[in-house]
């Protein structure tokens, strides 16, 4: 009898024993022949036999620990040393180890284990040191993340899982680097409503019993600087509005804290918005005589510093230069205001009467000028009126009355100050007693050589006659 001739090819060897792995016997089954015959076979194609044994879990968990141990005191005699796998092998890998700890959990060699904190010391160092001399791929995590979803994703953690997170960090402080890369993640990101009612919830819980660590504690320029840049321009939601006012509401503040306020708005420009919802705001609004009376005396106080009028001076020439003019506004949409009789410096319509003939003439005013100098006369003036233009102000307010001890000579803010109802007498009185002690003799002589000549009337005088009587009064 002779021998079967088998009827099989390389590409099917090479699928059944290798890709399958069947052994040379279940292969010879298939074909009815013997294992012998499918090993000859095999050889005839250059094929290797792959010898598989049946090795008990005891056995490999032997063989393990012995080779643990070999390459743990030779670490170089290890097959893979310096060996790199493949992207393809190492996706294969972890596919199988996958497939093999989702079918059977226990069997993950981590499963029950605990870590000691030595050896998760050893675990941070080791990754420490990785990152150091790998720091391409300290970020490769958050790629794989971004094209995959997160393992993660959707789960929750249990309260005590939680609780044993919040134990850990207790006491943890991060790096600086650690706080720059959260504070950039969350930089622009709104947390949800619920997220916030839930971090209020939990704040107001953890600060009940206990104190805040920023009880008592007073922050640095730094720290405030920082704060505030960046709150600023971040609007404030109508809610957030409501609270912090309720918050604020019937809260007296210290005086320290007043004067801190005060000082903060020293030199801060308010925008035009500002500036017009204040004005809103106050307008319509009856304020306190107490109230009045304490920005009054600051005012006087801070006023007397010429530093502070010289920068409130530029402050207002800047805002005029770019267009801003509340008064102008205001102006147009109250007409009827400040215009006779509404107008507090209102005195009878005095200003329309026309001046005396010899107020109108240079030589005279020359000659009033000279008892004293071009100077303010006020001896209340704040000392700068060099600066300001001067004037020859009529003490008894009366425009026909240009006699010599009538006049005298006053800077603008003087003489704004004389017209005014409330210091009217006062400066009339004043004024009366400088001029009367001044030498007007020149003054009153030329007033008394104009008016000798009865070229003109005293009250009813006209320009072309003052003209042709100077020619005379000046020989």
């Amino acid at each position: 009898m002779g021998r079967k001739k088998i009827d099989i090819s390389k590409e099917e060897l090479i699928k059944l024993h290798y890709e399958d792995g069947m052994s040379q016997s279940e292969i010879g089954r298939l074909y009815n022949c013997s294992s012998t015959a499918i090993k000859n076979h095999m050889r005839k194609h250059g094929l290797k036999v792959v010898i598989r044994h049946k090795v008990s879990e005891e056995t490999k968990r032997k063989i393990g620990e012995k080779a643990k141990k070999r390459y743990r005191d030779n670490p170089d005699s290890h097959p893979t040393k310096g060996r790199k796998q493949s992207e393809e092998t190492k996706r294969k890998i972890g596919e199988k180890a996958k497939k093999r700890f989702k079918d059977n959990p226990d069997s993950h060699p981590m499963k029950g284990r605990e870590i000691s904190e030595e050896e998760k010391k050893k675990m941070s160092e080791r990754q420490i040191e990785y990152f150091k001399n790998n720091s391409d791929k300290r970020f490769g995590i958050r790629d794989w993340v971004k094209k995959n979803p997160h393992p993660m994703l959707g789960k929750h953690h249990s309260e005590e899982a939680k609780q044993k997170i919040r134990d850990k960090a207790i006491g943890r402080k991060a790096s600086k680097e650690t706080r720059a890369k959260i504070s950039a993640s969350n930089m622009g990101r709104e947390p949800s409503k619920e997220t916030r009612e839930k971090l209020s919830r939990l704040a107001k819980e953890r600060f009940k019993n206990n104190p805040h660590p920023c009880l008592g504690r007073k922050m640095s320029e730094r720290h405030k600087s920082i704060l505030s840049k960046l709150k600023l321009g971040v609007p404030r939601s109508e809610e957030t509005k409501a609270k912090l006012s309720a918050a604020h509401k019937g809260k007296k503040l210290s005086e320290e804290h007043k004067t801190n306020i005060g000082k903060a708005g020293i030199g801060r420009i308010r925008s035009k918005k500002s500036i017009e919802k204040v004005a809103a705001f106050h307008r319509g609004r009856k304020r306190p005589k107490e109230t009045g009376q304490k920005i009054s005396k600051k005012a006087k106080i801070r006023w007397e510093d010429p530093n502070e009028r010289l920068k409130f001076s530029e402050m207002m020439k800047k805002r005029y230069e770019d267009g801003w003019n509340p008064l102008v506004t205001w102006a147009k949409e109250n007409p009827d205001y400040m215009i006779g009789k509404n107008n507090p410096r209102w005195k009878g319509g005095i200003a329309r009467l026309p001046y005396a003939p010899i107020f109108g003439v240079k030589r005279y005013k020359d000659l009033l000028w000279a008892r004293h100098g071009e100077v303010c006369m006020n001896p209340d003036c704040s000392g700068d009126h060099l600066d300001k233009s001067l004037f020859l102000h009529h003490i008894d307010h009366d425009k026909l009355n240009t006699w010599p001890e009538n006049l005298i000579g006053v800077c603008c803010a003087c003489n704004a100050m004389a017209e005014s109802k409330e210091t009217w007498d006062y400066y009339i009185e004043l004024y009366q007693g400088i001029t009367s002690e001044l030498n007007n003799q020149k003054a009153t002589k030329y007033y008394n050589r104009y008016y000798t000549y009865n070229f003109l009337d005293f009250e009813n005088s006209s320009q072309e006659d003052d003209l042709s009587l100077l020619e005379a009064v000046n020989q």
